[in-house]
């Protein structure tokens, strides 16, 4: 046998088994991985079914260039980042944050910067990659000035819809003052509604067989009574800021104002 080619045909075989192996360890991790999804934590969620890092992958020649091709965070990280940057929505980030990525597990901690699957470049092909990046430099700080100039002036044209239109909507401060009202009463409706149904969860795990049938139907009608009130006062709420907001463009118009664009008006926000 040619001896170049028996070196070359264990080789093969070599990398083969090699690759078989690389196979049996990555079917270990999706097997554990697994074993994760069927595991469910004392407050009664499967932590399993959902994901709690994200994974960034940067472009395919960053790990020749830069040595790395991946950021993971963890979602809880995320969460809180987000919070900080959108002030309005803090409370709501944080709260599902808190709910699902509490920090009790080990995913929910420490960033990890890796290089994932290198495609090794050749110095002359990482040479050519540097220069063409170089030259589109220029025309990418253009564009990015570009689209920070016209997201300035959105802002502006927006901020001064609002200041008109908070002008326009000062002869129905009372009006106002009134659906403000309406809308915290309802959105304490809501809430006593979601208490109501974790008392009803809880207790009805204590009454008795005998009872318990009559007990539960007479709560469930109880409940879909208050949850009725609650619907209709939402219509309500909506049809009255529906009125005024009609009187507040007409007045509007009238003077040559022009209303906030859909979204805008933080002063008659619907309860939905």
């Amino acid at each position: 046998m040619n001896l170049n080619y028996r070196q070359e045909h264990e080789s093969a075989i070599d990398a083969d088994d090699e690759t078989d192996i690389l196979l049996q360890e990555i079917a270990e991790i999706f097997d554990a991985d697994d074993k994760d999804f069927d595991e469910k934590d004392e407050g009664g969620y499967n932590e399993g079914e959902y994901e709690r890092r994200v994974c960034v992958h940067f472009p395919d020649d960053c790990p020749s260039i830069f040595g790395v091709g991946y950021l993971e965070i963890p979602i809880r990280d995320f969460l809180t980042w987000a919070a900080k940057e959108n002030v309005a929505d803090s409370r709501l980030l944080l709260n599902i944050r808190d709910e699902y990525y509490s920090g009790n597990r080990e995913e929910d901690y420490y960033p990890q910067l890796d290089s994932g699957l290198v495609h090794l470049l050749s110095r002359e092909e990482l040479a050519v990659k540097r220069l063409a990046h170089e030259r589109g430099r220029a025309e990418r700080e253009a564009e990015r000035e570009r689209f920070e100039r016209e997201m300035q002036d959105g802002l502006a044209r927006d901020e001064a819809r609002r200041a008109a239109w908070a002008i326009e909507m000062l002869p129905f401060s009372q009006e106002e003052a009134k659906l403000a009202e309406a809308r915290e009463a309802w959105r304490q409706l809501n809430n006593h509604i979601d208490d109501e149904w974790d008392r009803f969860v809880l207790e009805r795990e204590t009454w008795p067989a005998e009872l318990k049938n009559e007990k539960e139907k007479r709560e469930r009608l109880r409940l879909a009574k208050l949850e009725e009130d609650w619907l209709d006062e939402s219509e309500r709420i909506t049809d009255e800021e529906s009125k005024l907001i009609q009187k507040a463009s007409a007045r509007a118009e009238s003077g040559g104002l022009g209303k906030p664009e859909a979204g805008n008006s933080k002063s008659t926000s619907s309860p939905h």
